[in-house]
């Protein structure tokens, strides 16, 4: 993912939500840098594909509108693939 592309998710703080794709897999990134709970709800992208949480392997379908609720310091990483 190095030499991945990144791009914006419209309608997500940047400093909150982050996509990496190298045209295979794609990642979003939530995270909470915050100093209180955080509860987005992150639109995954149609073309992106299918995926899961990383981390709880929570599986998520393309083009869904999570909810993904952050305690302070954490982040969520979904692995979606076309």
């Amino acid at each position: 993912f190095i030499a991945g592309q990144r791009t914006a998710l419209s309608g997500s703080d940047e400093a909150r939500v982050q996509v990496l794709g190298d045209g295979r897999t794609t990642l979003v990134c939530v995270m909470n840098g915050g100093s209180k709970v955080l509860d987005l709800n992150v639109p995954l992208l149609p073309e992106a594909g299918d995926g899961h949480e990383f981390y709880s392997g929570r599986s998520v379908a393309a083009g869904q509108t999570i909810s993904c609720p952050l305690p302070t310091g954490e982040a969520a990483v979904f692995v979606l693939s076309k």
